[in-house]
C-alpha cells in the first residue's frame, strides 16, 4: 500500500493554472507544491513534469484542490499510504462514498493536527472497513501511535 511520483520531479516554471510554490528539500529536490488560485491538476502535472496529474488527487486524498493547499510529490516507503478510492481487495458492492467521505475527514483532522479525532473515524468507521485484516492492523498501529507528521503523510 504504497504510492510515490517516479522519476524526477522538475519544475518548468509557473504558467496559467499553475502558479503555485514548489517546496524542497534540504537536497533541492521538489517534495511540495502549494496551490494558487485557479490552479489545476493538469497543469500542475505539466509544471513539473508528472505525466499522470490525477495521481496527485489521490495522492494527496483530495478529489479538489483549494489555494493554500499543499500537495506531497513525495512518501516515506516506510509508511503505508492509505488508498482514495477504496482499500484494497473489496468485495463488489464496497460502498465506496462512506469510506471516500472518512478519507476526506481523516485529510481534515490531519491539517488540523486534530490526532484524538483522527483516532475516533479510524477505529470507528475506516478499520473495519478493511478487508485484509494485516493492512488494518498496520494502518492502526500508526493511527494509535500518534505522529501528526506520520499520519500527515498518510491521510493528508
Amino acid at each position: 500500500m504504497n504510492a510515490s511520483v517516479t522519476g524526477r520531479v522538475e519544475d518548468r516554471g509557473a504558467r496559467p493554472y499553475a502558479q503555485g510554490t514548489v517546496g524542497v528539500d534540504e537536497n533541492g529536490a521538489i517534495t511540495t507544491y502549494t496551490v494558487a488560485d485557479g490552479d489545476g491538476f493538469f497543469m500542475i502535472g505539466e509544471r513539473l513534469c508528472i505525466e499522470n496529474a490525477l495521481l496527485l488527487d489521490t495522492f494527496n486524498h483530495s478529489r479538489d484542490i483549494y489555494p493554500g493547499q499543499v500537495l506531497r510529490l513525495t512518501q516515506d516507503a516506510d509508511v503505508p499510504n492509505v488508498p482514495f478510492f477504496k482499500p484494497p481487495d473489496v468485495s463488489e458492492g464496497f460502498l465506496q462514498i462512506p469510506y471516500q467521505q472518512a478519507i476526506v475527514d481523516m485529510r481534515k483532522a490531519a491539517n488540523a493536527g486534530d490526532v484524538a479525532r483522527m483516532q475516533r473515524i479510524w477505529f470507528d468507521t475506516l478499520e473495519p472497513m478493511f478487508p485484509v485484516q494485516a493492512d488494518a492492523d498496520a494502518i492502526s498501529a500508526l493511527v494509535q501511535a500518534g505522529d501528526i507528521s506520520v499520519l500527515r503523510q498518510m491521510f493528508a
